[in-house]
């Protein structure tokens, strides 16, 4: 009885054993993976990072631009007041001096 026992305990302590490792495998490679998780979203977080510096960094160059173009835009509107006014003026005057010539006829 005693040496049935024996060799129970045996088995059990050599399954343990086998459990044992088993798991130190097991721990192993979930912390293998879990290295190798955290360097490919490290690495995808610094190629978006990349992205998002790179489309901030055109978003400025655009808004310089369109600023520029809104600048032009406002200096051609008010040329084209100022040339209105004038084409105005002118043409009134065409008119008065036409006005006289037609009198003298």
């Amino acid at each position: 009885e005693l040496e049935k026992r024996k060799e129970k305990c045996q088995k059990l302590s050599k399954k343990n054993r086998e459990l044992e490792e088993r798991v130190d495998k097991l721990k192993k490679e979930r912390r293998r993976s879990r290295g190798e998780i955290e360097q490919q979203v490290a690495a995808r977080t610094e190629t978006l990072q990349t992205h998002i510096d790179d489309l901030r960094e055109n978003l400025a160059h655009e808004e310089f631009h369109c600023n520029k173009l809104n600048e032009k835009l406002v200096e051609t509107v008010r040329d084209q007041i100022i040339l209105q006014g004038q084409y105005d003026e002118l043409k009134e005057k065409l008119c008065s001096e036409k006005a006289k010539f037609d009198e003298l006829w």
